[in-house]
């Protein structure tokens, strides 16, 4: 089981995230005003984890990576930037076991949203934008389960949310779609 799931600023301080699948609460609920503003003002940010005495983590200078861990807290979704050497759009995103290793390399599944619907008539931006991943949090399904939810960035400004099944790497049901 992960123990001690934090995010790392580009100073390599570590920050205590508020892991919640509640809408209204913050990531940063408990982060003091110094260590927001450090985070979220930097281009390099990371995650760490611990299992088994061991740390691991996700960083590199340069390079904004986010992650969550998995409700059962056995795995984490990490998401690199769209631009990223390795892992670039739309295959910006790995889920990680919780020893570190790579369980499933994520790759931007079929939308289905009604707005992605409506949108793919008018989708006509290239790039790296077109469809990417673009965040990973907690978030209750249509049974009222927490699930994790990925966020999928497409046409640069337009989102839609989905349940991910973390041990098989499949996407489920749609549970928010919107624009930026």
């Amino acid at each position: 089981m992960i123990n001690d799931f934090r995010l790392v600023t580009g100073k390599r301080n570590l920050i205590k995230p508020h892991l919640s699948s509640d809408g209204s609460t913050s990531l940063y609920e408990f982060v003091s005003d110094e260590d927001y503003r450090e985070y979220t003002n930097n281009l390099t940010q990371g995650v760490r984890w611990e299992f088994l005495n061991r740390e691991i983590e996700i960083f590199e200078i340069g390079q904004s990576i986010s992650g969550y861990p998995t409700p059962d807290m056995e795995k984490v979704v990490v998401i690199y930037p769209y631009n990223h050497a390795v892992y670039p759009s739309p295959s910006n995103a790995l889920i990680y076991s919780a020893d570190g290793n790579i369980r499933h390399h994520l790759k931007v599944p079929k939308l289905i949203s009604e707005l992605a619907m409506q949108r793919q008539r008018f989708m006509n931006y290239e790039g790296p934008l077109k469809l990417y991943f673009d965040g990973v949090s907690w978030a209750k399904n249509s049974r009222g389960e927490t699930v994790t939810a990925v966020t999928i960035g497409f046409d640069r400004d337009w989102l839609e949310q989905r349940e991910l099944d973390p041990d098989t790497g499949e996407f489920g049901e749609c549970l928010s779609s919107g624009r930026r």
